[in-house]
């Protein structure tokens, strides 16, 4: 149809706010040329997609679809990814280790699912990430000291997670010039067990969320 082919040429295939259920055609994975592939809002439930073939995806779409699996290993292939958005979901299981693989990762939310295990330390190797949004699942372990490296961070939202231990001191110190993260927006620690003092380069971030949490902000002042 001329509609499917306008969005092709284009390289986006925006299918939002549909009455699509049941299984994503596996056709799709035939589209070596899309570059953004929006299927929020649906009622989708499988994954049968190639992803080995869409080489040249930058953004992917999987918001508000009641799809009950792991994440596949696949999905992780596609290096080419800058968003991937599987929030609000119903996702199990831990992160794969291939997620080491989306090195141009700029955003990734997994918020509201049932996802648990450890919280991946390979983000913080991530350059250009500047949103992680991990909130609302059952990940467990501590915050990882390596997302300090991500300078171009502007959101960090764990909240409502099963985590532990304190806020790691690296957080929002790049170098020996800066105090504090200057990009940094939103960072969340909220509903969880983290405690100890906040990093004072924690303490100017505009959102800043550690209700019902044992974090300790009274250095802030």
């Amino acid at each position: 149809p001329i509609f499917y082919f306008v969005f092709i040429c284009q390289g986006v295939l925006d299918f939002d706010v549909n009455d699509f259920s049941g299984v994503i055609p596996t056709n799709l994975g035939t589209l070596t040329e899309l570059r953004s592939l929006v299927l929020s809002n649906n009622f989708l439930t499988t994954i049968d997609l190639n992803f080995a073939q869409l080489t040249n995806l930058e953004s992917l779409w999987l918001s508000f679809n009641p799809i009950i699996s792991p994440l596949p290993t696949e999905l992780f292939t596609i290096t080419t990814l800058k968003t991937l958005l599987l929030d609000d979901g119903e996702w199990t299981g831990p992160i794969p280790t291939e997620i080491a693989n989306l090195v141009n990762l700029e955003e990734f939310d997994v918020f509201n699912n049932t996802l648990d295990g450890t919280m991946p330390s390979v983000f913080g190797s991530f350059p250009n990430l500047a949103t992680l949004t991990l909130q609302g699942n059952f990940f467990t372990g501590t915050i990882p000291p390596e997302y300090g490296n991500l300078r171009n961070l502007v959101i960090l939202d764990l909240g409502l997670n099963l985590i532990t231990g304190v806020v790691p001191a690296t957080l929002g110190i790049f170098d020996t010039t800066t105090q504090g993260n200057p990009l940094l927006d939103r960072f969340d620690v909220s509903f969880t067990t983290v405690g100890g003092a906040l990093p004072v380069t924690l303490c100017n971030v505009p959102n800043l969320f550690t209700g019902d949490s044992n974090v300790d902000v009274s250095g802030c002042g």
